[in-house]
């Protein structure tokens, strides 16, 4: 028979460890985790010929809605939004939030088109949000995503730094736009 530890001794540990997997902000995945996930969803892949798409999400020009609302303000639109990524994407597509103003989102057997309408539909869901923050109505701000899918033989930095470099161009070249990025054959 195994003995475990009460449930007390164990609860700090528990703790600690689901902290270091979510963001604190938004209680969504954070990037160690996401990363996670990404090389398993790579596998099953793989295993199995699925298809595979990833976006990468940057709130367009957030420090300058914080320069003019405040950091609360901007912190409430990051949650805002990741609340409404979660309620838009299917139950088992992963959103996380990567960075400060990026959110990574993996559409597990999803085509290059669903996961262009998933992300199409919830740009249009933020441009009609208005969050009420301090006794002022606040429209989100849009955002600018990349898109691209997984090939055969990508490794799971190769399909994260596509859709990186994907999001580089477009924020160096437009706001509110989805660019997609596919792999080289």
């Amino acid at each position: 028979m195994i003995r475990r530890p009460p449930r007390s001794t164990l609860f700090p540990y528990t703790t600690l460890f689901r902290s270091s997997l979510v963001d604190e902000l938004t209680g969504l995945q954070n990037k160690v985790a996401f990363s996670k996930q990404v090389e398993a969803e790579i596998g099953r892949s793989k295993r199995y010929g699925f298809s595979l798409a990833l976006s990468v999400v940057v709130l367009d020009r957030l420090d300058t809605y914080r320069e003019q609302n405040g950091k609360d303000a901007g912190d409430e639109v990051i949650r805002t939004l990741a609340n409404q990524m979660l309620a838009g994407f299917r139950g088992y597509d992963a959103v996380a939030r990567l960075h400060d103003d990026k959110f990574g989102i993996l559409f597990p057997n999803t085509q290059k088109e669903g996961a262009l309408s998933a992300l199409e539909k919830a740009q249009k869901r933020a441009a009609d949000t208005v969050i009420q923050f301090n006794g002022k109505s606040l429209r989100l701000p849009t955002f600018t995503s990349s898109l691209t899918l997984y090939s055969p033989g990508d490794k799971p930095e190769v399909l994260m730094k596509r859709a990186y470099d994907a999001l580089a161009v477009a924020n160096k070249n437009s706001r509110n736009k989805i660019i997609v990025a596919l792999a080289q054959t």
